[in-house]
């Protein structure tokens, strides 16, 4: 067995031969090491890239897991027990306010209000749409905005309704 090999290149001193031929293994070792040292790298750059987070100030980079509250009010002023400004509630629809409360608005001053959280699985609701049905984003639950009953899902029970009146432009707890 000669010990150099002319055919590979200086400073490669694999003394590690293939059995069937009596070649050196060592170009083939140092590919496949060079593979894998890639690939580590490569993994390595992707773990920290997922566990890395946020923005320079340290904000995580995630959304949140839980359902945002859709249609959220401005926190109102006003007079004591303020849920939100009257005008902030369209007619014909409704938003979550402080509570959470769901506040809809069926013409002019006349408001009706429910607890914003669903009875099955305290998941914040949302207000209704067009037909004038509620859902629960939660597990696709429904609910009338008419009068808060179930209509279909999981709740036990329809919404609980809220006493609430209209004072100086405000929708306040009664």
């Amino acid at each position: 067995m000669p010990a150099g090999n002319p055919e590979r290149p200086a400073g490669l001193t694999n003394d590690v031969e293939d059995d069937d031929t009596g070649a050196s293994a060592a170009p083939c070792l140092l590919r496949r090491r060079a593979l894998l040292a890639g690939l580590g790298g490569a993994g390595l750059t992707a773990l920290l890239t997922a566990c890395g987070g946020g923005d320079p100030a340290g904000a995580p980079s995630r959304a949140p897991t839980t359902p945002a509250r859709p249609s959220a009010s401005p926190t109102p002023t006003g007079p004591p027990g303020a849920l939100v400004k009257l005008a902030d509630v369209p007619v014909g629809g409704g938003v979550i306010a402080r509570g959470p409360m769901l506040v809809l608005r069926q013409a002019g001053e006349q408001v009706t209000a429910y607890d914003a959280v669903c009875p099955h699985a305290s998941i914040t609701i949302a207000p209704p749409d067009a037909n004038g049905v509620i859902t629960c984003p939660g597990h696709g639950g429904h609910f009338r905005a008419s009068d808060g009953s179930r209509l279909d899902g999981p709740a036990p029970r329809g919404l609980r309704t809220v006493a609430v009146a209209v004072r100086d432009g405000y929708v306040v707890r009664a």
